[in-house]
């Protein structure tokens, strides 16, 4: 029967095989970098649906301001 081999950095672990591969941080940034592609794609969809009707709300919130406001003149 054999024993595992144990990591010398962290006694008392087996250690594990290597998972990197040549050129994974290439497909790591391709992952992030589409990551960040659909995620601007959502903001942008949100935003564009949301648009007017933050606008209206927006000029609601100035006139009601502004009517509670003492005028300066």
């Amino acid at each position: 029967m054999s024993r595992p081999v144990t990591d010398r950095r962290h006694p008392g672990r087996t250690a594990q095989p290597h998972r990197r591969l040549r050129g994974e941080a290439g497909v790591t940034a391709i992952e992030y970098g589409l990551l960040a592609a659909l995620l601007a794609v959502g903001v942008l969809a949100s935003v564009s649906a949301t648009g007017t009707s933050l606008e209206e709300l927006y000029t609601a919130w100035t006139g009601a301001v502004m009517h509670v406001l003492p005028s300066r003149r």
